[in-house]
């Protein structure tokens, strides 16, 4: 397992320093922030609709061929006037009101075929502080303190995925978009 850093700009916005963003081995270079990012796309305010459960059985299959709607991030974090910045699929950027020096929440994706719940933790435990067991959440889930946000990485299967907010959020919220991105 590789731990690969955020690019700058997220990592400034997400915790005015060096944030990990825990990734995985065999990513491309354009995933670590390589190549030219797509023209933004904006969506309108956050639904008030309850978050959904994920059923037993839904887990990530590699990683996904779009980044999360702004919409259902918008809608899961409690945030409003989000505008996905760089929509390349395993690592998704979501500004505030478009602005490009403070991004608020950052997704990361990866695949890694054989990684374990314990490589995982461990990952994580290097790298963060406060890393607490989320149970019920995909095969395996952890929580971590990132301020002035918080973060999440859950393991589906063989897919890992980061969720970075550099805004207030909850864990219950963090899960609640996790269970939206693990139900497609």
């Amino acid at each position: 397992m590789a731990i690969i850093r955020a690019p700058k700009t997220a990592a400034a916005a997400l915790a005015a320093g060096s944030l990990v963003v825990l990734a995985l081995a065999g990513c491309s270079p354009k995933s670590a922030g390589g190549g030219a990012a797509p023209a933004p796309v904006s969506t309108s305010a956050a639904s008030s609709a309850p978050p959904t459960t994920a059923p037993a059985h839904a887990k990530l299959d590699g990683v996904p061929s779009a980044c999360p709607a702004a919409a259902v991030v918008m809608s899961n974090l409690h945030q409003t006037s989000l505008v996905v910045h760089r929509p390349d699929p395993s690592f998704c950027e979501y500004l505030f009101k478009g602005n490009k020096s403070a991004p608020h929440v950052a997704i990361t994706f990866a695949a890694n075929p054989g990684i374990t719940v314990a490589q995982v933790k461990a990952g994580l435990e290097r790298e963060q502080k406060d890393v607490k067991p989320v149970p019920g959440l995909a095969d395996a889930a952890f929580s971590f303190g990132a301020p002035p946000g918080g973060g999440l990485t859950f393991l589906s299967g063989d897919t890992i995925c980061s969720i970075l907010s550099g805004v207030r959020t909850t864990t219950a919220d963090e899960v609640a978009l996790a269970n939206a991105i693990i139900s497609g």
